[in-house]
């Protein structure tokens, strides 16, 4: 049901809902827009938990040199070594089992040249591929743990204050000038919370919860950074290749400031990209079609200001999820006599969820 501006008029209220409301119109808010369209649940704390999953590793790097003989190696990380675990020095050849792990050091303890291969001097930073498990037929595997347990974030509380005097509600207006009021303040409330979806930094300090948005979550290796001249169609998709599109949904969305949107626009001639409407949402987006075959709506973001007008987000809708703990509502404080304050308070957290499966453009 339409909110009528009576209703803020009217005494017998102290709370109106403007959830379905505030985040309804498209032409500046398109991450909540989405958000609130597709993926929305309701959180029931401040402090918001989820579970989370590592991503596969399937190889790692050499710490140091190792001449052939050498069974105790450091790798710079164990992720998804066990014990029984075949790997493969890309370089040489060699395939090595490991028979013990210490995840403390990420040291590995191998059998050198096994499954007929020759041991060979592994060399600083080689290769290291993980080729799995080899068991005999009586072994039992190892007890593989994939969660990386609980993953949190906060719900920010933003609040705004809506006062009618009564002077101005005794006045005729022309052009409901109550309403352009109040479509201004719904306008500021839900670009805040916008802004801190991307750019906010998850902390609590002195009872204030500060949520972490997009730009917290991103993992720093799944950042792309490049130089304006050096950006074109083969680095951009080597880059959908090995990061925006190497885990998670065939279909994502990308949120670009103005350069960097004209960049990536420019990329493709006719044909390779179009304007169409994702009818799930009803925005208007440049859809273009991943070197995979996956599927990225590009959205120009009028929100990306500044240094913030080259970075570009690629986000994977179905692994994020808009968590209110206060839906968007309107509060009626005391009068203090001189009429009515309304306060529009909203209560909110991101959930993100497979951080690999979301990445970010930075261009220089």
């Amino acid at each position: 049901m339409a909110i009528e501006f009576a209703d803020f008029l009217n005494i017998e209220k102290d709370y109106i809902d403007v959830s379905e409301d505030i985040f309804s119109y498209a032409e500046d808010a398109y991450f909540l827009r989405i958000l609130t369209k597709l993926n929305t649940d309701p959180a029931d704390s401040p402090k918001i938990y989820w579970k989370d999953y590592d991503i596969p590793s399937l190889y790692t790097l050499a710490s140091g040199t190792y001449n052939a003989t050498a069974t105790d190696i450091e790798l710079y990380s164990v992720a998804g070594i066990y014990a029984g675990t075949v790997l493969i020095n890309t370089a040489t050849g060699e395939h090595m089992r490991v028979t013990a792990v210490n995840r403390s050091t990420n040291h590995v303890t191998v059998t050198r040249g096994v499954a007929g291969t020759t041991a060979q001097n592994i060399g600083a930073d080689a290769n290291i591929y993980i080729l799995g498990v080899a068991e005999a037929e009586s072994g039992s595997g190892p007890e593989v743990t994939v969660s990386k347990g609980e993953a949190y974030n906060y719900a920010q509380i933003w609040k705004h204050e809506y006062p009618i005097t009564h002077t101005v509600e005794a006045t005729k207006f022309r052009l409901n000038a109550l309403k352009q009021d109040l479509n201004e303040l719904f306008f500021k409330h839900r670009v805040e919370i916008e802004n801190s979806m991307f750019w906010g930094q998850r902390d609590y300090s002195n009872s204030i919860y500060y949520n972490g948005g997009m730009n917290y979550w991103v993992p720093g290796d799944n950042v792309g950074t490049v130089a304006t001249g050096s950006f074109n169609r083969d680095w951009f998709d080597q880059f959908l290749i090995e990061k925006g599109f190497a885990y998670g949904s065939n279909t994502k969305y990308m949120f670009a400031g103005n350069t960097a949107f004209r960049y990536i626009y420019n990329l493709y001639v006719a044909g390779e990209r179009n304007l169409t409407t994702d009818e799930r949402v009803g925005l208007k987006v440049v859809q273009i079609l991943a070197p995979h075959g996956g599927v990225l709506h590009v959205i120009r973001h009028p929100l990306f200001k500044g240094d913030y007008e080259k970075v570009a987000f690629i986000v994977d809708m179905d692994n994020v999820t808009y968590r209110p703990l206060i839906k968007s509502g309107m509060y009626k404080l005391p009068d203090t006599g001189s009429g009515i304050t309304w306060q529009l308070r909203t209560q909110a957290s991101l959930e993100v969820r497979g951080p690999y499966t979301h990445a970010k453009i930075v261009l220089t």
